[in-house]
Order: C-alpha cells, then structure tokens, then sequence
C-alpha cells in the first residue's frame, strides 16, 4: 500500500492523486458453507486495519444487507467483492505507522438458511485476518499482510555514482549506475514520495542524513579482527554506534527526530530487483528491496528460550524427553569409561 507515493513500480495498491480520499485495497473472496443459501446474503461485516504494534481503525461496516458485496450461488458459495477505493480513509489511522507493516482484519456474521438435519436458520461467523495468532481457529482464514511503503531518504541527499562523482537523489533516473560495497549497481527505478511526519536525522563525524524511521542503514560490527555490515531500521541507530561509510566505520553522534512538513523522500531500486546499498551523504543506506526485507524480519515472532519453549510442551512429554537425554547421557558416559579403561589395558 503506498501512502503519498507517486511511483507505481513499488506498490500492488496505489493512487496517482497526492492524498485519496479513500483505501485503495480492493479485497474479494469467497467462503463455502453446507447446504443451500439463500440467493440474497444478509448479515453483517466489518474491516479493520490494525497496526500489529497497537493502533488502527474500522474502514467498513454494513449490517442487514450486504447484498451489494455478497452473492451467493444458490448452492453453498458465497462471494464477495469490494471494489477499491470502496474503503473510507480516516486521517488519524495508522499514522506514521512506524512498523510498516499493518494486519488486515475482516470479520463476517452471515444468516443463512437451516440445513435438512437442522432446519433452524444459522448465524455463521467467518473471519479473514493477518494477525497469525489467530492461525488455527476454526472460522478464521489467515492472509498475507499489507506493507505500508515509507522507508525513504530525503531530498538533496548526495549519492555516490560509480564514477565517484555525487549526484542528489531526485535527479537519479533509471540507468544510472551507483557505488556500491559490492561494486556497480545499476538503478531500474527512483521510488518518489512524501512525508508528512517525523524524519531522523542521524549525525556522524562528518555526515549528517535524514531518513524515515524504518529506512535501511548499514550498522559496522566488529567479529574479532572483521568487520561486518548488518542491515537495521534507522530507528535501530543509537548514539555512539559504528556506521557503514565510504571507507572506515564512521560513529553516530547525534540521533533525534524532526518534524518533515510535507518533505520529498526517494529510494532506489537495483535493476532485478535486487537487495543491495548505496551511500547516501556518505552513510551506507539499503536499497528498497532491502527495505522489504527488513519489514518482513520483523513480522516475524522472536525467538524464543529453552525455558520458553519448555513452557508450551506438556508436563509428561518433558518428562519423557529429559529421561531420554539422561540415557543418552549415561551411555556416553559408559563408552567414555570403557574407552579409558582399554587404554589403560594397552599402556
């Protein structure tokens, strides 16, 4: 979904209006029940979109008759369509929605005829979501998330070009070729758009960026006589930490938000499609596709402990399993002893 872009590269739902007044996310489906249905649907829908981190809105609600979305086939197959821009967009929903992802929740209670056994009419809840805790429940259809595309730079940011030379990024066009650590990179597309919140301007010994919170910057880590380029959100950068540049790791000085008004934010795309980094003011910044693959490691749930994980596991299968590991344990321990006694045997 892209928010004030206006590039269509990018985005599989996108508006060539700055601001449109509605969603453009057009959602169809269907859903099969037992029996009969009536050839007109009544009940009751909702859509919401929810920020998994806390905050979202209800985009659309219909109760009683939903017979402008809803069909039905007469034979069990009820369809639905919404077309886009059907969506209301609410000005305060999802706001600078820091973690660029957002869950897509659509809930559905239905009147449908009795069945031959049971000639009661049913009230039947169908739920399509993307919050994978739901995952398993019966009723519930668990669909990909929507990724709202925001992480950009800033207007006027210099970007080194593989002949050295700098060039700004809005006056990058596709089929310039940029340095990269890993050696030329040729751009297929400039992402354009703007941003209408808090921006973060990252300082260092020298350069000074400013990025959208969940912008890809490299991050220089030592491995004992190494160093090592890990790709983290901009919100990520702290005070201190060694950063990626044009020649040694560079220390971040100063992190703190500003407030953008309406500032003309790029990204680049590499022709293929492929992840990679540019610098960006001298600061090595991720391309987009890094960008995506950043968004989905952290939709991703944590990691978890042993003792986590020990927790979800019924009492008796632990019990069985620690018993295992004790045998294990005690039969390596006896060929360890036998190994050493043969030894002793032979000297």
């Amino acid at each position: 979904m892209c928010w004030n872009r206006h590039s269509r590269e990018e985005c599989d739902y996108w508006a060539s209006q700055n601001k449109p007044a509605n969603y453009l996310i057009p959602v169809s489906g269907y859903a099969l029940a037992e029996g009969k249905t009536e050839s007109t649907v009544t009940g009751e829908t909702a859509i919401y979109l929810v920020n998994p981190s806390g905050g979202g809105c209800r985009v659309h609600s219909r109760a009683e008759s939903i017979a402008d979305e809803w069909t039905s086939d007469g034979n069990g197959k009820l369809s639905f369509n919404y077309e886009a821009e059907k969506f209301k967009r609410n000005p305060s929903c999802l706001t600078n929605n820091k973690d660029s992802l957002v869950n897509f929740y659509m809930t559905n209670m239905l009147y449908l005829p009795g069945t031959p056994e049971d000639p009661m009419p049913r009230n039947v809840t169908l739920v399509f979501t993307s919050d994978k805790r739901s995952a398993g429940n019966p009723g519930r259809e668990i669909i990909p998330q929507l990724r709202i595309m925001e992480g950009c730079v800033a207007g006027g940011t210099l970007i080194t070009l593989a002949s050295g030379e700098t060039k700004k990024i809005e006056e990058i066009v596709s089929g310039d070729k940029v340095k990269t650590p890993h050696g030329v990179r040729t751009v297929s597309e400039r992402t354009t758009g703007t941003e209408n919140g808090s921006m973060l301007e990252i300082r260092t010994t020298g350069q000074t960026l400013h990025v959208t919170p969940t912008h890809p910057i490299m991050r220089a880590i030592q491995i004992g006589s190494a160093v090592r380029n890990m790709e983290v959100q901009a919100r990520e950068i702290q005070v201190g930490d060694k950063l990626a540049g044009d020649g040694p790791p560079i220390t971040v000085t100063f992190v703190g938000y500003v407030e953008a008004q309406a500032t003309p934010v790029y990204n680049l795309q590499f022709k293929g499609g492929v992840e990679g980094s540019y610098y960006a003011n001298g600061i090595l910044s991720g391309n987009l596709a890094t960008q995506n693959m950043l968004a989905d490691l952290k939709s991703r749930a944590p990691l978890r402990s042993p003792a986590q994980l020990r927790a979800t596991v019924h009492p008796a299968f632990l019990a069985d399993y620690d018993n295992q590991q004790k045998q294990k344990a005690q039969q390596s321990s006896d060929v360890s002893g036998t190994s050493q006694e043969v030894g002793n045997a032979t000297r």
